[in-house]
Parts: structure tokens; C-alpha cells; sequence
């Protein structure tokens, strides 16, 4: 590309805002601003390492080889060009990383007096929500359940408890709550939970689309507790 033949120039600074964890699947937009360099026009090129990035109709952008990129370089509103798009995060949870390049430029027909830079690169982190069940009675105990349905097909449900009697154990050596799904290999295959929970009763759903049919275990670990059951699922 003819407009990135110079190097990235610290004139032009470009930032995203959204949200930093979403869910397995989501859809959620984001808007990047850059500020900066010639900027009579703005383009921008945009790309996600593993989710899937589309077009909203107003922002004058197309879609070409999964990602994003302006269609004609955009005009500022004030100092700043910015682009919305939308983002559908994958299946599995896990990181994602968004990345983009903006170009601010004269739009003198040229480009020797335009300038572009690399955005700082957004890392998402996919994770299943974590539903509070109850807030008004705390559990007296650690207590793990069966998931439900089980068999399932592709979705199950997953309750567990955290009491208060051990909120020592939530925070003191920073181990958090750990909610992992393995498969008969004793490999993991999702990671539910992995964060600091007060104590509660929790429901967290498990999407096993993207797994073949057999037998998987989850464990749930908060300290030196540990209590695992078997889940089946049935394509």
C-alpha cells in the first residue's frame, strides 16, 4: 500500500474504546478515533486475530478480506476522525486481539505529506458471564452442582457456591475462583471462571459447540478446595 511506504510517525495517535471482556459470541461495537498529522481526511484499516469484524452503514467503511477499511477517506468532525464497527467475539473463551492503522492525510492528491501510525493493540478477554443466583442468603458451604441438562447439546448450565466462612481462601494467596472444563485426556478445553468472587451462589453457562460429543469433566478450585463432576455431551 502506497500510503504506508514511509514509516509510522508518533503524529498520529489513534485510540479504541469499548469494552475489554465479552462473552463467547457478542456482538458489541466499537468506535477508533485518531488525532493528529495532516488529518484534512482520515482512513483506517482494521483487523481482529481471531472474531469477526463488520461494517456499520453510516460510517462510510467496507468489509475486504474480513477486515475493515474506509471506502473514501473520511473528513474530521473538530481534530478527530473516528470509525465504528462492529465486533462478534468467537464461540470459545479465551483472548482476542483487534488491531488498526490509521492514515491522516492532506488529500492533495499525494501522498508524501501524509502520516499514519499503528494503534496499541486491544486485547479482549472472552469469558462466560458469571450470574449471581442469590445475594440475599449466603451458602454455608463450598458446594458444586451437577450441570443442567446433562446429557447436552450445545449448552448446559453450571451452579456453584462460594461461602463465607472461607473468604480467606478467595483472596489471601490470590487464587481466586477457578472453573475449568477438561476433556477425558485431562486436557482443558475451556476455562469458565478465573477470577476473585465474593462469597455467593453463581450459574455459569457452558457452550460446547465447537467440541465432538464425549465425556468432559469440570472442576471447580477456590484455595485448597477442589471438587470435580462429569458432564456429557450428546451431538
Amino acid at each position: 500500500c502506497s500510503c504506508h511506504s514511509n514509516s509510522p510517525n508518533a503524529n498520529v495517535t489513534l485510540s479504541i474504546v469499548g469494552p475489554d471482556t465479552v462473552s463467547p459470541g457478542q456482538v458489541v461495537t466499537y468506535t477508533i478515533s485518531m488525532i493528529g498529522g495532516p488529518l484534512i481526511r482520515g482512513g483506517i484499516d482494521i483487523a481482529a486475530q481471531n472474531g469477526t469484524l463488520d461494517t456499520i452503514g453510516t460510517e462510510g467503511t467496507r468489509k475486504i478480506s474480513g477486515e475493515i477499511t474506509h471506502a473514501l477517506p473520511k473528513a474530521p468532525s473538530g481534530s478527530m476522525v473516528s470509525f465504528q464497527f462492529r465486533y462478534t467475539a468467537p464461540a470459545a473463551t479465551g483472548k482476542d486481539t483487534i488491531y488498526a492503522v490509521g492514515n491522516s492525510v492532506d488529500f492533495t492528491g499525494g501522498t508524501s505529506g501524509d502520516q499514519w501510525n499503528h494503534m496499541m493493540n486491544k486485547t479482549l478477554v472472552i469469558r462466560n458471564p458469571v450470574g449471581i443466583i442469590n445475594s440475599s442468603e449466603l451458602p454455608k458451604a463450598f458446594n458444586l452442582e451437577q450441570n443442567y441438562p446433562n446429557p447436552f447439546n450445545p449448552t448446559t448450565k453450571i451452579k456453584f457456591a462460594i461461602p463465607p466462612l472461607n473468604l480467606s481462601l478467595l483472596g489471601g494467596d490470590g487464587e481466586g475462583v477457578l472453573l475449568k472444563i477438561y476433556d477425558m485426556l485431562g486436557r482443558v478445553v475451556a476455562t469458565l471462571v478465573n477470577e476473585q468472587l465474593p462469597p455467593n451462589t453463581y450459574e455459569v453457562e457452558f457452550n460446547g459447540a465447537n467440541l465432538p460429543s464425549g465425556i468432559y469433566y469440570y472442576t471447580l478450585s477456590v484455595g485448597e478446595f477442589t471438587e470435580t463432576r462429569k458432564a456429557v455431551l450428546i451431538k
